[in-house]
């Protein structure tokens, strides 16, 4: 197993991945219930949507007192907080989508902004970068859906470049496996054909069967065959 991810600075996170924390902060949610669960949730008097309701509001009026109790300076810190938690998160989230069973889920190293939330400044995804013995083609597929992955993000790191060329490696010598399995086919088919060949001219005369006859030639060394 490999690990592809955005990486951060040793004093961000133990990732060891040499790329620049840049903090980003949303200041705060606005996002709405659905317009289609609002009736199904308001219908009959729903307890629960009014209390979800005042929960939000609750939080929001939260968010907003937090926000207006910092300076310029850590306002500006949350805000960049926040930006980097979004590239991260879908940066793994990349990794994750393409490489499919072979991949982790994401993993993030997170840091606490001075509105008190959390926000992913670094992350990971392990992959699975181990060709299945035995089936070079499904090596071949697999590499390149690793390669597809590591790749995957608008600005891939270091550590994911590094992983996708380890997988072109992999691609590289599944193909040669394949060819070399190829040539190996065909040298048994032809050496079959030979094999029966050989037979039938050393064999009887299988005119009398009506399915076919030889005539040999001895001052050409030609065979000729009639069906």
């Amino acid at each position: 197993m490999m690990d592809i991810g955005s990486g951060t600075t040793a004093a961000l996170a133990a990732s060891g991945f040499a790329r620049e924390a840049r903090g980003v902060v949303p200041v705060a949610s606005k996002t709405e219930a659905p317009s289609d669960n609002k009736n199904t949730l308001l219908a009959g008097g729903n307890e629960p949507a009014a209390l979800a309701k005042r929960a939000k509001a609750e939080a929001t009026s939260n968010d907003k007192k937090m926000l207006e109790g910092l300076s310029e300076q850590e306002l500006a810190q949350v805000r960049e907080l926040a930006a980097r938690d979004r590239e991260v998160r879908a940066h793994e989230q990349a990794h994750a989508s393409v490489g499919g069973q072979y991949a982790s889920a994401p993993s993030y190293t997170f840091q606490r902004g001075p509105d008190g939330r959390q926000y992913a400044v670094g992350g990971q995804v392990s992959i699975d970068v181990s060709p299945i013995p035995g089936d070079p083609e499904a090596t071949l597929a697999k590499a390149r859906i690793v390669r597809r992955a590591a790749l995957a993000p608008a600005q891939p790191s270091a550590q994911d470049r590094a992983v996708a060329a380890e997988a072109t490696a992999i691609e590289q010598q599944a193909r040669i496996e394949i060819s070399a399995n190829k040539q190996a086919i065909a040298a048994q088919r032809y050496a079959s054909v030979d094999r029966d060949l050989a037979s039938f001219l050393g064999g009887d005369d299988l005119s009398p069967s009506g399915s076919a006859k030889k005539s040999n030639n001895q001052e050409t060394g030609t065979v000729s065959f009639f069906i």
